[in-house]
């Protein structure tokens, strides 16, 4: 498991966008673009910047139950946890950029962190490399019609 838990670091510290899925009133899933403000490797946690009222931060208050899904050309990214605010003042200042102001009309005042701690993740990667011989596997599955038998490196699940 060692090996595929740290190619799920990998992938993911790849992306600095994702989609953060949390759960609405009615309890369906909602999906929406976030920035990555932080990955915290050993923890398995992504931090997020969000508004302090409404939305993302009432509906995880509400119910913890998250996921987060990334996606390039080559890499994709689904992981499934919990997420919860967090009022941390000296944690928002150090993951603060330029951008947010943008997204926050009185700055660091409208804005709270989320922070989401994976439990369980899957990747697929198919680029470099990986891709060419990924690439390489999907024709011969079209001749052979049988599955491709994908690599480690391609594809993993990971318990957290």
């Amino acid at each position: 498991m060692g090996e595929k838990l740290e190619k799920l670091k990998d992938v993911v510290g790849k992306f600095d966008l994702a989609m953060l899925v949390t759960h609405d009133k009615d309890g369906r899933p909602r999906a929406r673009p976030m920035a990555v403000a932080d990955l915290d490797e050993d923890d398995a946690v992504l931090w997020f910047v969000t508004g302090k009222e409404g939305g993302k931060a009432d509906e995880i208050d509400k119910d913890e139950r998250s996921g987060v899904t990334m996606q390039s050309k080559t890499r994709y990214v689904s992981l499934s946890g919990h997420a919860e605010r967090v009022s941390d003042p000296a944690k928002l200042d150090s993951l603060w950029r330029a951008q947010y102001d943008a997204w926050f009309q009185h700055g660091k005042k409208d804005a709270t962190l989320l922070r989401f701690t994976a439990e369980r993740g899957e990747y697929w990667d198919a680029s470099g490399v990986h891709g060419v011989g990924y690439a390489l596997k999907l024709v011969k599955a079209v001749v052979t019609k049988e599955p491709p038998n994908v690599t480690r490196q391609e594809h993993g699940k990971v318990a957290l």
